[in-house]
């Protein structure tokens, strides 16, 4: 009798670490696009002496900051 219900306590146990894992990409996701939001309106602040300092060009900026957050 305690095989068979740790067998059901076994299949619910998986589907909520199922759930779980699948919350957590969905979470991950959700930082990364805020992440992308962030640095690509920072990057979009610069000036052009900031940019030189870290190696980049306007043109650089501007296809960077053209994208859509869910756009690497």
């Amino acid at each position: 009798m305690s095989m068979a219900l740790h067998s059901a306590h076994g299949g619910r146990g998986s589907l909520t670490a199922a759930m779980a894992n699948g919350l957590d990409h969905v979470l991950d996701t959700l930082a990364l696009w805020r992440h992308r939001v962030t640095t690509r309106r920072e990057l979009s602040r610069l000036d052009e002496r900031m940019m030189r300092d870290i190696g980049v060009s306007p043109l650089d900026v501007e296809v960077e900051t053209a994208k859509h957050f869910w756009q690497e």
